[in-house]
């Protein structure tokens, strides 16, 4: 009874749009027949009619009935496991919905999905579930026999909402292409409109700056209480050092004491990206870069881009204009509560948590955590800061809409009726914004609430603890609805006004052409295999002592034991080198190793 309440509405809603699209929601099976029905002494139609012997002979013709097949007539157990399912509680609404609609039973496996020990446990057992979210090992599972492949035939027919999505991108089809036949894909890319904003943005007090006398040209505001503002105005290379001078010696705050500083520098690259990426770079070591200096494709740690960066940054340290943390607890405990006491001139602003009132988690973060000290304080976006020589890049939060080597894959027991089916339920959810909504976010009243105007301000959270229990929630609420498919870059940021009017101006003036954009990367999607596979050799046996030598140069030069980074840094790429990078670096520089393909002129088309 109860889920025949539970769908009824929803049901009744939708049976038309499935009924014109000639399919049923029902669970009885139909066959296409074709009926002859020939009847003695009675002319259907007459065509002939021949007279012999005294006989009338009569032909008629016979009448034939189709009846189209129902899709979903036959019945499936569908086995199922995303990210966060590990708390999944069988019964909950949403799956129900899907059972009655689609005719069939969907088991949720109760493992981490992002947890890779149990996720290879899994593997080495041989069992996979039908639909499930792999990481890492897209190909490897395939070749292993673990999953089937999906025809890209079968994504149009019966995902045509993902397979138009992908579609758009040139070269959207080659990142799961099986063999470099784009018609044969090893599942479903996990993707995302989102991947060329900024994972991190440079967050100024803007009520310092205008202390200080610094003007800023096209403020726009980002928030109805006008206390968040961003501007296109990029600070160059002379004017950023001149801010930070300021910020830390000038007493922007207006109190008369030395207390104030520009930035809180971390021991995580993880806060410290938008100062890297304004330097050509970040710390992710599958991006390769072109070396100017070496005429190398290389990894960041042997980037001249890094020299300058490490240069910048122990200078300003060294001059007290950025200050580490004591290093005594956690860094990130440490990093909030500096971050917070309102003396930082300029924050790493996470795009995630950026003036985001709808989770707990997100309040601690900068540069919310400030308005508790000072809640007269006003800050301003801006775009990445030029280095020495014009240039200032920023890092995209995902390096293209597809996500390498995370895919949604398909267990080697499903046939193709069971493919189709569950194809249908994918499109299902994400081809209607209103039911993507609702399968990513609850039930209104139940699972949420809007905390102002709907669709334009950002939603509220029921706790699991306060949800009703005849609503299971043991999980989070995007299992169905795929956590990693999104085609709504506002309903990615949960409708957050802030992140709706930030992104507008962001699109308004073409901000997204300071994204960094790598040359080339390592991917053993996009690589070669015979060229990966044998690079993938060589960084096993050497990356080890890589890895050390970069650790060591980096410690030196931030505990102050290097008197100068430009006359010691040829010094330490030829140690490199000698370790056996100089065998990477052939393997970066093969002309057979692919460019990394610029997604920006495509991305303009999709960001709404």
């Amino acid at each position: 009874m109860f889920k025949k309440i539970m769908v009824f509405m929803t049901v009744t809603c939708i049976l038309f749009a499935f009924s014109s699209c000639g399919i049923a929601p029902s669970s009885e099976k139909e066959e296409t027949t074709s009926v002859t029905t020939t009847t003695p002494g009675t002319t259907t139609k007459s065509s002939e009619t021949t007279k012999s012997a005294g006989t009338t002979t009569t032909t008629s013709t016979t009448t034939t009935v189709t009846t189209e097949a129902n899709p979903l007539g036959e019945f499936y157990e569908i086995s199922w496991l995303v990210r966060f399912t590990q708390n999944y509680e069988e019964g909950r609404w949403d799956e129900l919905e899907l059972e009655e609609l689609f005719n069939v039973d969907i088991k949720v496996w109760n493992i981490d999905a992002n947890n890779d020990n149990e996720m290879m446990m899994m593997y080495a057992a041989g069992d996979v579930p039908d639909f499930y979210w792999c990481t890492g090992r897209v190909k490897e599972n395939y070749e292993q026999g673990l999953n089937r492949s999906i025809p890209k035939k079968m994504i149009r027919e019966f995902a045509p909402v993902f397979y138009n999505m992908v579609d758009q991108y040139e070269g959207g089809w080659s990142k799961l292409a099986i063999n470099g036949n784009e018609e044969e894909q090893y599942g479903i890319n996990r993707m995302d409109v989102y991947f060329l904003m900024p994972y991190t943005v440079p967050v100024f007090r803007l009520d310092w700056l205008e202390n200080l006398g610094f003007s800023l040209d096209n403020l726009a505001s980002i928030d109805s209480n006008n206390r968040y503002f961003i501007t296109d105005r990029q600070f160059t290379f002379s004017e950023i050092n001149e801010i930070y001078r300021a910020l830390t010696e000038d007493d922007p705050d207006g109190n008369g004491e030395d207390d104030t500083y520009a930035l809180v520098f971390t021991p995580s690259h993880w806060f410290n990206a938008s100062l890297m990426s304004s330097f050509g770079f970040v710390d992710d070591s599958r991006y390769l870069y072109y070396d100017k200096v070496t005429g190398n494709y290389v990894q960041y740690f042997a980037f001249e881009g890094y020299k300058r960066y490490l240069n910048w940054v122990t200078d300003l340290l060294e001059k007290g204009y950025i200050r580490e943390l004591p290093g005594q607890e956690d860094w990130f405990n440490e990093y909030l509560a500096a971050s917070g006491t309102g003396k930082v001139g300029c924050l790493a602003g996470m795009l995630d948590g950026f003036n985001r009132v709808d989770y707990d988690f997100f309040s601690t973060y900068p540069p919310n955590t400030v308005h508790d000290s000072d809640p007269d304080a006003l800050f301003v976006v801006t775009p990445p800061h030029q280095t020495e020589d014009g240039t200032g890049r920023y890092k995209g939060y995902g390096d293209s809409p597809f996500i390498d080597g995370y895919a949604y894959t398909f267990g080697a027991g499903v046939d193709d009726g069971k493919a189709e089916r569950i194809l249908r339920i994918i499109n299902y959810i994400n081809e209607n914004p209103d039911v993507k909504f609702r399968f990513d976010n609850g039930i209104e009243g139940v699972h949420y609430k809007w905390s102002g105007k709907p669709f334009k301000s950002p939603l509220i959270v029921t706790p699991i603890d306060k949800v009703p229990r005849k609503y299971p929630h043991g999980a989070n609420m995007r299992i169905f609805g795929t956590a990693d498919i999104y085609f709504d870059l506002y309903q990615k940021f949960n409708y957050s006004a802030t992140h709706i009017m930030m992104f507008d101006y962001w699109k308004e003036k073409d901000l997204y052409r300071y994204a960094l954009v790598p040359d080339k990367w390592i991917s053993s999607l996009d690589v070669p295999d015979e060229i990966y596979d044998a690079y993938s050799d060589k960084s096993n046996e050497v990356m080890s002592g890589i890895n050390s030598l970069v650790s060591d140069f980096y410690n030196r030069a931030f505990r102050g034991q290097i008197s100068n980074i430009d006359n010691e840094w040829q010094q330490y790429i030829d140690t490199l080198y000698n370790a056996g990078y100089d065998d990477l670096v052939e393997y970066f520089n093969d002309e057979k190793w692919p460019m990394f393909k610029n997604y920006i002129a495509d991305f303009t088309a999709t960001l709404r």
